[in-house]
C-alpha cells in the first residue's frame, strides 16, 4: 500500500464513522416521531366518542391517517432505495449526499461538519451526483 492509499483508507474510515453517527441521529429522530404519533393516537382513543361530532372528527382523523401512512410508506421505500445507492459510493461523496438529501442539512452545515470550503463542497457534490446517476440497483 502506498502512503496515498493509507491516507485514503484512513479518511474513508473517518467519513464512514461520521456517516454512522449521522444515521444514528436520524434513526433516533424517526423513533421519537413515531412514539409521538402513537401517543397522540392513544389520546384520541381515550376521548369520549359518544357524541356524533367527536366520533365523526375521530373517523376523519383516522381516514386521513391511513392516507398519510400510505404516503409515508412510499416515501420510506424511496428513502431506502436512495440510501442503498448512496451507500455504494465512496467517501466523502457518501457523506455529502446522505447529509444533503437524506438528512436535509444545508450546504453550510455540511461544510462545517466536514471541514470543507463551499467551492470544494460543490466540486464533490457534482462528482457524487454523477457517480450516483451511474448506480443501478
Amino acid at each position: 500500500m502506498t502512503k496515498c492509499q493509507h491516507v485514503i483508507e484512513l479518511k474513508s474510515y473517518m467519513h464512514d464513522k461520521q456517516l454512522i453517527e449521522e444515521k444514528t441521529v436520524e434513526i433516533e429522530n424517526s423513533k421519537a416521531l413515531i412514539l409521538n404519533a402513537i401517543s397522540r393516537l392513544y389520546e384520541i382513543r381515550k376521548l369520549d366518542s359518544s357524541s356524533n361530532i367527536v366520533s365523526s372528527k375521530i373517523q376523519d382523523l383516522l381516514n386521513r391517517r391511513v392516507v398519510d401512512e400510505d404516503a409515508i410508506f412510499k416515501m420510506l421505500d424511496n428513502k431506502n432505495k436512495i440510501e442503498k445507492k448512496i451507500d455504494c459510493l465512496l467517501q466523502p461523496y457518501k457523506n455529502i449526499l446522505f447529509l444533503k438529501y437524506i438528512r436535509g442539512d444545508s450546504v453550510e452545515e455540511i461544510c462545517s461538519k466536514m471541514n470543507l470550503s463551499l467551492k470544494r463542497f460543490y466540486e464533490l457534490h457534482k462528482d457524487g451526483v454523477e457517480m450516483y446517476k451511474k448506480i443501478n440497483t
